[in-house]
């Protein structure tokens, strides 16, 4: 049984990839004229619309779409740290200093051990996991977010200071592509403006 979705279509019902007339992009105010076009081409080929998940730079090229240098980092940086993510960043760390700024100094932990060594020796908590004494990632600072107000703040950093929406490198994009990675847990993607 095929399990894909949408089901799939005939070569003859999919345009071919040079159906489009290329289009370039050098400044926002041409990405912005020409969103509805770029989105259009996107919703006619749904797999490539799954795929702007994975890279929307790598996606715009395949429905004709080329992104001078600076457009490309700009893309890549709104998807990466969108506007809202940034203020929100901002806003954490500026909390985690002014209410704890007596225990951490100036500078926010963010490596394994330095985080370790907050909880552990600083903080005085004990550890759950004789493991988590050598070091913690995000995930295991999760597991103490209850038992100090520190702990709840720094994670909510750690949650911004991750970013946005990853992009995937070309290889990996080429994967997606190719079928031999797949969005397990996205079926389909519709864009409108």
């Amino acid at each position: 049984m095929d399990d894909s979705y949408p089901p799939s279509r005939d070569a003859g019902d999919q345009p071919p990839d040079d159906a489009f007339e290329p289009i370039h992009i050098e400044t926002h105010r041409d990405l912005r004229g020409q969103i509805r076009a770029i989105c259009k081409r996107i919703n006619a080929r749904p797999e490539i619309a799954r795929r702007v998940l994975v890279n929307a730079v790598f996606a715009f090229e395949e429905v004709g779409v080329t992104l001078s240098d600076e457009m490309r980092a700009h893309v890549r940086k709104t998807l990466r740290w969108p506007e809202r993510l940034e203020t929100e960043k901002k806003e954490a760390r500026a909390e985690l200093l002014r209410e704890h700024g007596d225990v951490l100094g100036k500078k926010v932990p963010r490596s394994p051990d330095a985080r370790a060594a907050l909880l552990f020796d600083r903080l005085g908590l004990e550890p759950e996991r004789p493991e988590d004494k050598k070091g913690l990632d995000r995930k295991g600072l999760l597991r103490y977010v209850d038992r100090h107000p520190l702990v709840a703040r720094l994670a909510r950093y750690e949650r911004a200071a991750r970013g946005g929406l990853i992009l995937h490198t070309r290889g990996s994009y080429e994967k997606f592509k190719s079928g031999e990675r797949r969005h397990r847990w996205v079926k389909a993607v519709r864009f409108k403006v």
